[in-house]
């Protein structure tokens, strides 16, 4: 998974216009994670179980999903979309990493799960991430004069963690912890 992920960095400096290998050096010892999501099966007429609304936290991630399906992406219009899963591919979902680094330019995909197949669900999630101490700032390629940088700087782990702990605001052991 870190190798294709390598690929998609690549594929995101070409998009931008910035040299091919422009991510390689900030992704040396990445903060990436996989996690192995399942979802219960339910009863017909049940409301179904799930994830709801959200985006990743990292620059992007990678998801396998298994043939039941029930994984939806918020279009432009605020409606929801179903992603049929395709053997065999992976759904690359931008992640609010990438987003504040591009200025926008690549916004977060808004996504949720709902399986109301009456079946077990399960997917993998790779979170594809740049190493801990990365800055991540406007990339100057992604803002103008009319168009200034709209987040204000920060690092790969500081972004991180406090997306965490807004997500879960109850985790006071963390709220120890220095962020860098």
């Amino acid at each position: 998974m870190q190798v294709l992920a390598r690929d998609i960095f690549r594929l995101f400096a070409l998009g931008l216009g910035l040299d091919e290998d422009y991510f390689m050096k900030l992704v040396t010892k990445p903060a990436s994670i996989m996690n192995i999501n399942y979802y219960a099966a339910t009863a017909p007429g049940d409301s179904g179980s799930g994830i709801g609304a959200h985006s990743d936290y990292e620059a992007f991630a990678l998801l396998w999903q298994d043939t039941v399906g029930g994984l939806e992406v918020e279009n432009a219009a605020g409606e929801w979309i179903p992603v049929p899963p395709i053997p065999g591919a992976y759904v690359v979902n931008i992640g609010d990493l990438m987003a504040r680094w591009t200025n926008g330019r690549f916004s977060a995909t808004r996504h949720r799960v709902i399986n109301r197949s009456g079946r077990e669900r399960l997917s993998l999630a790779f979170f594809g991430n740049v190493d801990y101490a990365t800055e991540i700032r406007c990339l100057p390629v992604c803002a103008g004069p009319d168009d200034p940088p709209r987040f204000p700087p920060t690092t790969a782990g500081r972004h991180l963690m406090e997306a965490i702990l807004r997500t879960y605001p109850d985790l006071p052991k963390y709220r120890a912890c220095p962020i860098p």
